[in-house]
């Protein structure tokens, strides 16, 4: 395979590929994840809690939105992985917690999560799921992509100028504003494609038209 490391859930751990050593983890300790949960309870914002390396895809829920159909929709898929959150119980870790937000409410519980946790890294980014629905990932503040990539480029002794990143949404924004060389998908946000350069959308060969297009840059450049 061509894939010699993984960087995932933005940055909250790095592995070794294809021998799958995990090179570094980062989460949420129990302190912090009681008072998110709790400021969460307070919002009744409905959100997701999911477990630490290696065990991120479990997750705790709670819903008090029954309406909220993306959120139904994430449980319904991951009914084996998941179990609704007992808030009377301590959780421990976590990799990361996911409000979701029902598109009826985006104001008023975006303004509540920004305004109550913004001593974590609170990452806005598009449901994968109806792509249209706000998802707020809430890591510790010194989680994300660029920092994730900044510290295995160190590593590597890779200079950032001989990076290229390649994004479709706001959950990629700091590493794109981070690397060498960005491309945004067009089928990302609107205000993304003015600041980057554009490519076909991530299921029109983005990926793949990026490195193209940016070797065709490198090259010339020597």
């Amino acid at each position: 395979p061509w894939i010699d490391y993984l960087i995932f859930s933005t940055g909250a751990g790095i592995l070794s590929y294809p021998d799958k050593t995990i090179l570094k983890t980062q989460s949420l300790d129990e302190k912090n994840v009681d008072k998110i949960r709790k400021i969460l309870e307070i919002g009744k914002i409905d959100h997701m809690i999911h477990r630490p390396v290696p065990y991120t895809s479990d997750f705790t829920y709670r819903l008090f939105n029954k309406k909220n159909k993306d959120f139904i929709s994430r449980i319904n898929l991951y009914q084996n992985l998941c179990l609704e959150d007992d808030p009377e119980k301590k959780f421990g870790r976590a990799t990361l917690i996911i409000a979701i937000i029902p598109q009826n409410m985006v104001s008023s519980q975006t303004e509540f999560v920004f305004k109550n946790l913004k001593e974590f890294n609170l990452i806005r980014t598009t449901s994968p799921l109806d792509h249209k629905t706000l998802w707020i990932e809430i890591f510790p503040k010194n989680v994300s992509k660029s920092s994730a990539a900044s510290w295995l480029a160190e590593k590597l002794s890779i200079k950032k100028k001989n990076i290229l990143a390649v994004g479709n949404d706001y959950n990629d924004q700091d590493l794109l504003e981070w690397s060498g060389t960005s491309y945004i998908a067009e089928n990302g946000p609107e205000d993304l494609k003015k600041k980057f350069k554009n490519v076909p959308s991530n299921d029109s060969n983005a990926v793949k038209t990026a490195i193209l297009n940016w070797k065709e840059i490198f090259y010339n450049k020597l």
